[in-house]
């Protein structure tokens, strides 16, 4: 239910947008009006978590979203966005066997990035800094470890649902309306913090504790500006 909310105002945006730049592109442009603009996003990403033991970005991760633009100066933006975007990890129980176990999060996340562009506004090559603030609205844990290492079912209850993230972006626009980008997504909180150590009641085995656990991701985008 909550998901459906916040994917009901993800359309309700992206409706916004799209509507405002249908009205501007009926009239003529004003310089002020032509300072404003509208995109659409959607990105595949890996993501991995810090803190569970693992290396590896193994996860798949999908990304949607809109973009607000306003231009600060001939070379510089500042974009505000609305995006689903997924988060986590994917694992293997034992060493060099199958990855089949998955800690899988979905997020409402807003980033506000300062663009440069060292060319041309319109076609290349532009380099952006974004802060993000994100909302955990869902969580999946796909645990099939029978020795019960780490179960992470166990302590979701206990994950936090905001998170702040730290974006460095590079984008290259082929034209006045599609570019495409590679983002790395770093997230400044934890998501679990545990200083004295997660383990499992439920084995004999030594195992590792878990103490925290902090998304982080790569991949690349594309965007539409409408």
């Amino acid at each position: 239910m909550i998901r459906s909310s916040y994917l009901t105002l993800l359309l309700l945006f992206l409706f916004s947008l799209s509507a405002l730049a249908q009205s501007r592109s009926r009239r003529k442009k004003s310089r002020d009006e032509s300072r404003f603009s509208a995109s659409v996003l959607a990105g595949a990403y890996l993501s991995q978590l810090d803190g569970d033991l693992y290396v590896g970005f193994d996860k798949p991760s999908l990304s949607v979203g809109v973009r607000g633009t306003a231009e600060l100066a001939p070379h510089w933006d500042f974009d505000f966005e609305l995006n689903y975007q997924q988060k986590g990890s994917r694992f293997e129980e034992r060493l060099n066997g199958p990855k089949d176990r998955l800690i899988h999060l979905d997020y409402m996340e807003v980033p506000f990035f300062l663009r440069h562009y060292p060319g041309r506004r319109d076609r290349g090559l532009s380099l952006a800094i974004g802060l993000a603030y994100a909302r955990r609205i869902g969580s999946r844990i796909e645990d099939t470890a029978e020795t019960n290492l780490i179960a992470y079912n166990e302590i979701v209850s206990d994950f936090r649902s905001n998170e702040l993230s730290i974006i460095p972006d590079i984008s290259y626009r082929i034209n006045p309306h599609l570019s495409f980008g590679v983002r790395y997504s770093y997230a400044l909180t934890r998501f679990y913090d545990n200083p004295e150590g997660y383990r499992p009641e439920s084995t004999g085995f030594f195992v590792e504790e878990i103490t925290l656990l902090r998304n982080y991701l790569f991949g690349i985008y594309g965007a539409y500006t409408l």
